[in-house]
């Protein structure tokens, strides 16, 4: 199973998930995006009081809140326990700089590099 979920994905099978997700979504009346969380937040920490915009009932969107937390928590599960430790760019690490070294990349502050492109 490790083997299957280490190995890199055809870029379609993303697509298809999200159109099923997003279908399902809009086939139940639901709306999502992200920056709606925001708005619930808001509304939940008692902003309705003073802006009408806020003003709703937000105990019905805390499944979008469980989606956003849901997404949160893949986010740091797929980074820390799903990733391939030969992957070729480890951010924040020396061996970063190394490996754009090696594909022929700079600095783009590089000024040398700079003259050569005018």
């Amino acid at each position: 199973m490790k083997e299957f979920l280490f190995r890199p994905w055809p870029w379609w099978f993303s697509g298809i998930g999200i159109s099923v997700v997003m279908f399902l979504l809009i086939f139940s009346g639901k709306q999502f995006s992200c920056s709606s969380n925001f708005r619930t937040i808001c509304a939940a920490a008692g902003l309705g009081k003073r802006i009408k915009f806020f003003d709703f009932k937000w105990k019905k969107q805390t499944w979008n809140l469980f989606f956003l937390l849901g997404a949160m928590i893949g986010g740091y599960v797929a980074h820390h326990y799903l990733t391939n430790e030969n992957r070729l760019f480890k951010f924040g690490t020396k061996k970063m700089g190394e490996n754009i070294q090696s594909l022929s990349m700079s600095d783009p502050s590089d000024s040398a590099r700079l003259n050569t492109l005018k």
